[in-house]
């Protein structure tokens, strides 16, 4: 995962509207001047609409779209959003060069559940990493974390939230962060 964090770093210099500061700001509008229209669902199309965090897609002018589900927390918008970029760039190598066009047979939809634990593929392993680094890079976290290493309870819990508040993450994926920084990943 040491290459995707490093590929986003890349990619936040050749594409300055992906910034921390611009992600944090307005990470929609950011993958809009991207090239890539962001667009809102309730899912209802699906047998079971709350599995669906979103997915992307390649429409008839062969540009890619990114589907949220809208009824999903704002934090779990937000990731999705980041996932479904990092599927985009990272396996469908979209980086809206001029005339870049992608053939529809070639993006394949990719679906954001709700839960991988056990059945996530690599592809998925590597949005998700895209995903955590864009929205929340590990050196920003290991920042906020210091030169502690131990941390009781109410202290983890403290500062999930304050990287959570600070990062506009879910508390669930900053304790995720967290733990990578921990273990020096």
């Amino acid at each position: 995962m040491d290459q995707i964090r490093e590929f986003v770093t890349n990619f936040r210099n050749v594409f300055p509207q992906f910034t921390i500061d611009q992600v944090l700001s307005d990470l929609e509008q950011s993958v809009e001047d991207f090239g890539v229209k962001v667009f809102y669902s309730d899912m209802s199309n699906f047998p079971n609409p709350s599995d669906i965090s979103g997915f992307s897609r390649v429409n008839e002018k062969g540009v890619p779209e990114i589907v949220v589900n809208g009824d999903q927390p704002v934090a779990r918008r937000r990731f999705t959003i980041a996932h479904e970029l990092g599927h985009i760039v990272l396996h469908w190598r979209w980086l809206n060069k001029p005339n870049q066009k992608l053939d529809k047979p070639y993006a394949e939809i990719l679906f954001r559940k709700n839960n991988y634990e056990d059945s996530e593929t690599l592809k998925e392993q590597q949005a998700n990493e895209f995903s955590a680094e864009l929205l929340a890079p590990l050196k920003l976290v290991k920042k906020e974390i210091g030169s502690s290493t131990n941390f009781t309870q109410y202290e983890m819990l403290f500062l999930q939230r304050k990287i959570a508040k600070k990062f506009q993450i879910s508390n669930e994926f900053a304790g995720f962060q967290i733990k990578k920084a921990l273990r020096g990943l």
